[in-house]
């Protein structure tokens, strides 16, 4: 049983409203003792929780692996209610030559498969709150942990563009599912634009998040330097200026003064910068170039729908130069962009009604054509 101060627990919701991984190589010096002490208690995975805020008390029953669960799901259980999450359960596996990948696969409707980003260091359950939007907008989730994430076994050499695309294609063979959404953060919209090039008949739609698979602010748009300029926090909005002058030493330290300065973020990165510190698994390099990668054409090549999100670190809106300039190199003719001012890289934990709001829209749009 695990006690604690129920002002706090409000605090850190009020503060962190968001999905945030912890995993149990975080030590408490990593991010702080009180932060540690608010999150170990909803750090189980696929296991049922009661909490009773009134007396203080958490009732945890822990299974197995370590994961971590919404903090404002908590508010859902007060009154001894349960829940359970997508991530939470059991994933289900599939051998691919010899290999395990693990996978979610729920419910009904229009196929979409979520393609997470490089290393998933911060956990499946950041992307509870999207994939639960689309299960009751009466969607099927396809949440694969590719090779060497989760569970999932790596590949034998080092990781190709190629093999992770195939082992999608693979996937989707063995659950008859034909036709897909394909929604990519980062990383893994570049899978979701090898899956587009080589079966592009199969691909209904794709999402793209924040990634330069198919176009996102450059590093020059977003001013990527040791140092921000003063013309660039000059287009904070004033409450981003407070954050920033917050947290501007600690985008130093991170190496990323240029990153969007919330709460949110900086302790997004925080945390995966210490789940990183000790990693030496082979998932962690980066995928190299692979023979059997799909060219990639020149001009407009994307020919299926394309919903296309960039994060504008607090400085970058809709209608500004800098947008204006990302929809000319966009590879579509048929696309939407969706500039999320304030947001950092994660949009689907950071805005996350946003992203459900456009995402849902774009899936009924293409899902009729």
């Amino acid at each position: 049983m695990f006690q604690y101060d129920p002002s706090d627990l409000e605090r850190y919701i009020r503060v962190f409203p968001h999905p945030l991984t912890l995993l149990r190589s975080c030590s408490k010096s990593a991010i702080g003792n009180m932060l540690f002490e608010l999150c170990e208690p909803y750090s189980n995975t696929m296991g049922k929780r009661r909490c009773d805020v009134a007396s203080g008390h958490v009732c945890e029953h822990v299974l197995n692996r370590t994961e971590t669960i919404w903090p404002q799901r908590l508010m859902r259980i007060i009154g001894e209610q349960e829940f359970v999450m997508l991530s939470e359960m059991k994933a289900k596996m599939v051998k691919i030559d010899g290999r395990r990948l693990y996978y979610h696969d729920e419910g009904m409707g229009t196929p979409v498969v979520i393609l997470h980003g490089a290393s998933l260091s911060q956990g499946a359950a950041i992307w509870d709150e999207p994939i639960e939007a689309l299960l009751q907008a009466g969607h099927r989730v396809i949440f694969p942990f590719r090779a060497g994430r989760g569970e999932s076994d790596p590949h034998p050499i080092f990781f190709a563009l190629a093999h992770d695309s195939r082992d999608m294609w693979s996937l989707l063979d063995r659950v008859a599912v034909n036709r897909v959404v394909l929604v990519g953060h980062s990383a893994g919209a570049f899978v979701a634009r090898d899956m587009l090039l080589k079966q592009p008949n199969r691909v209904a739609g794709v999402v793209s998040e924040d990634s330069a698979a198919f176009g996102k602010f450059s590093s020059s748009e977003l001013r990527k330097t040791s140092t921000i300029e003063a013309a660039d926090v000059a287009r904070f909005d004033p409450e981003d200026r407070v954050l920033y002058d917050k947290y501007k030493l600690t985008l130093a330290f991170l190496g990323r003064p240029w990153e969007y300065p919330s709460e949110h973020n900086v302790m997004r990165m925080l945390i995966r910068r210490k789940v990183l510190q000790g990693a030496n698994d082979v998932w962690m390099r980066q995928q190299v170039p692979h023979p059997d990668d799909a060219p990639v054409p020149d001009g407009q090549w994307c020919k299926v729908p394309l919903l296309l999100f960039t994060a504008g670190r607090g400085r970058i809106r809709q209608d500004d130069p800098e947008a204006d300039q990302l929809r000319e190199r966009i590879p579509a003719e048929d696309f939407r962009l969706v500039v999320v001012t304030k947001s950092g890289h994660g949009i689907h934990e950071e805005q996350v009604e946003v992203f459900n709001r456009e995402v849902l829209d774009f899936i009924d749009r293409v899902a009729t054509e």
